[in-house]
């Protein structure tokens, strides 16, 4: 099935159900198996400090599984957002996503299950999608029941624009995303892929080594999303005041940051649309490779991610410029436009 929508994905229940059932059914996994949910989200990023909030996510995962201790974390915090090139950051994001969507289809029993894309440009969209933002699925609170709560559903989020069930504000939630969260129009509109510098072309670049340079599409809207969804949560950490007492202090919640944002389920629609705004941009006519890497680099094989049954994969950086080759296919794409080939790199 093409990726679609979310705004149409939802409409159609049994394809709700299938996602939600995935999910679910990734999360019962022991977290030290590369096909649940925890190992998943660690291999784009798990907080391994004792001292920080988000290591949560992952003491909540020895204390289930102390097999957890002995995961070699050359798989875990792989995302390019840790230090590598910005150039890093759309292939990366592509072949997790990828693979993540093969596991997940496999756990939801439809062998032809895709993942949708939260399609937040067009205004009617801006708003946090509910089958995501609805605790008990039934609408009942008071129904905590492991069947009614929603697998979607992360309470680490901005509370007025994710969260749908407050009682005495019947409509939640207040917030929408703004026309400058979603802005792709610099992404869009340069004719390269690779800058001259890291926070040029689409794509970035690889110029320098700073942690701190985005490419025009990791800058927006792909930042954006994750700092308003993840928002701050007043009070959600504990610190310490200049006396040595503990205080309340505000915290980012999940997807505001690297080494929590995988555990969101709003993760990979977010992350599909990404993916779809690429794969719109590289149709257009007119556009170019830049200022091109060696080809060592895409012959490079740096990230490690596994099939749907839990086999590692480990293939060079090439393989994730073209979607098509993958199989990965998109409602409203137009396959009558060919993606821009492969760079020709001379024979030697």
């Amino acid at each position: 099935m093409p990726r679609m929508p979310l705004e149409e994905f939802v409409e159609t229940a049994s394809l709700l159900d299938s996602l939600r059932r995935g999910v679910r059914e990734m999360k019962k996994r022991k977290p030290s198996d590369p096909l649940s949910w925890f190992f998943q989200a660690a291999i784009h990023g798990v907080q391994l400090d004792p001292t920080d909030l988000g290591y949560k996510y992952y003491k909540a995962a020895l204390d289930q599984d102390p097999g957890v201790a002995q995961v070699d974390q050359k798989y875990w915090n792989q995302c390019p957002h840790f230090g590598q090139h910005s150039a890093d950051f759309l292939p990366w994001h592509r072949a997790y996503t990828f693979h993540f969507e093969q596991i997940l289809r496999e756990h939801t029993g439809d062998s032809n299950f895709s993942l949708p894309y939260w399609n937040y440009g067009p205004r009617t969209n801006r708003k946090f999608p509910k089958a995501f933002g609805v605790q008990h699925l039934d609408g009942n609170p008071g129904n905590d029941a492991d069947e009614n709560i929603n697998p979607l559903f992360m309470k680490e989020r901005d509370f007025y624009l994710t969260y749908y069930e407050h009682p005495l504000i019947p409509n939640m939630p207040l917030l929408e995303l703004s026309d400058a969260v979603v802005d792709n129009t610099s992404a869009l509109a340069t004719d390269i892929f690779f800058g001259t510098t890291e926070d040029t072309g689409i794509g970035g670049g690889i110029a320098d080594n700073n942690p701190g340079t985005r490419g025009l599409l990791e800058s927006r809207p792909h930042d954006n999303i994750h700092r308003v969804v993840g928002g701050i949560i007043p009070g959600a950490a504990v610190g310490h005041d200049q006396n040595g007492h503990e205080i309340e202090v505000d915290a980012l919640g999940a997807m505001a940051q690297p080494p929590t944002a995988g555990f969101d389920p709003i993760f990979p629609v977010h992350h599909t649309n990404i993916d779809w705004i690429w794969t719109q941009w590289s149709v257009m006519p007119g556009k170019k490779w830049g200022t091109l890497p060696d080809a060592s680099w895409f012959m490079e094989r740096p990230w490690f991610f596994f099939d749907a049954k839990g086999n590692c994969i480990n293939e060079p950086r090439k393989s994730y410029f073209d979607h098509r080759a993958l199989g990965v296919k998109f409602k409203y794409e137009d396959l009558s436009s060919m993606p821009f080939p492969y760079p020709p790199f001379p024979r030697r």
